[in-house]
C-alpha cells in the first residue's frame, strides 16, 4: 500500500513539474497543493502562486498609480482569483477601485449606462454603491406595464421600448432623453417619480403632457 501511494505521489509530482515547466503556474500550484507536503511541494505551492500573481500585481499597482484604470481592469480579467493567497488580496482592492473610478468617470460624462457596466460588478456595500444604484437612471431599468397592460422596457445598453416604440434613451436626473440614434437624443419625457416598483412617466412630446403610471413586471 505504501509503495502504491509513493508511485501515485511520484506521478502527481511529475505532473506538477510538467505544468511548472510549461509556464502553467496556477495549475502547477494546485497540483503541488494536492500532494499535501510531499517532498518540497508545500514550498512549491507558494512559489507557483508568486510566479502567477506577482507580475500582474506589480503591473496593476503601477497602472493604478498612473490612474490607468482600464489597464487594471483588463489585467484582472486575465487572472483566476479562486483560492488566491491572502497576500494577493490587494489585487481585488485595486480592481474594485478601478471599477469604481471608471464608473464615476463615465457617469460624470453623462454616460450612466456605460458606467453601470462597472458599478454592477461591485458589491452593493462598496463605497456608497447602494445609494448610487438608487438614482432614477438605474431604478427605471427593467420591464414595466401601464394600467392597460402595455409594456415599457428600459435596457442597460441604453435602448428602450415604449409600448412598441424602440428608441435610444438616457436619463439625467429626472429628465429623460430619447431618439432614433444614440448621438441625437432630445428631452422627451420627465420622471415625476420613480421607485423600485412604480414609475410616473410624463410624455412631453404631444400637444399636452401625458402622465403614464407604470408598475414593474416580475421577471
Amino acid at each position: 500500500y505504501a509503495d502504491s501511494r509513493e508511485r501515485i505521489s511520484i506521478t502527481c509530482y511529475a505532473q506538477a513539474q510538467y505544468a511548472e515547466e510549461s509556464g502553467e503556474y496556477l495549475a502547477a500550484a494546485k497540483l503541488y497543493a494536492d500532494l499535501h507536503g510531499y517532498r518540497n511541494s508545500a514550498a512549491k505551492v507558494e512559489e507557483m502562486y508568486d510566479k502567477y500573481y506577482s507580475g500582474p500585481a506589480d503591473a496593476m499597482q503601477k497602472a493604478s498609480d498612473a490612474k490607468n484604470y482600464q489597464e487594471v481592469i483588463q489585467i484582472m480579467s486575465w487572472l483566476d482569483m479562486t483560492d488566491a493567497p491572502a497576500r494577493y488580496s490587494k489585487l481585488t482592492t485595486l480592481y474594485q477601485d478601478a471599477l469604481y473610478q471608471e464608473g464615476n468617470r463615465l457617469f460624470q460624462e453623462g454616460k450612466p449606462y456605460e458606467a453601470y457596466r462597472y458599478y454592477k460588478l461591485l458589491p452593493v456595500s462598496y463605497r456608497g454603491m447602494e445609494e448610487k444604484l438608487q438614482r432614477p437612471c438605474y431604478l427605471i431599468l427593467g420591464t414595466w406595464e401601464d394600467r392597460q397592460g402595455n409594456r415599457y422596457i428600459f435596457r442597460e445598453e441604453g435602448l428602450c421600448n415604449l409600448n412598441g416604440e424602440v428608441l435610444y434613451y438616457n436619463v439625467e436626473g429626472t429628465n429623460m432623453l430619447t431618439g432614433a440614434a444614440a448621438d441625437s437624443l432630445t428631452s422627451t419625457h420627465r420622471l415625476n417619480g420613480v421607485t423600485r416598483y412604480n414609475i410616473y412617466l410624463c410624455d412631453k412630446r404631444g400637444d399636452r403632457e401625458v402622465t403614464i403610471t407604470l408598475t414593474r413586471v416580475k421577471e
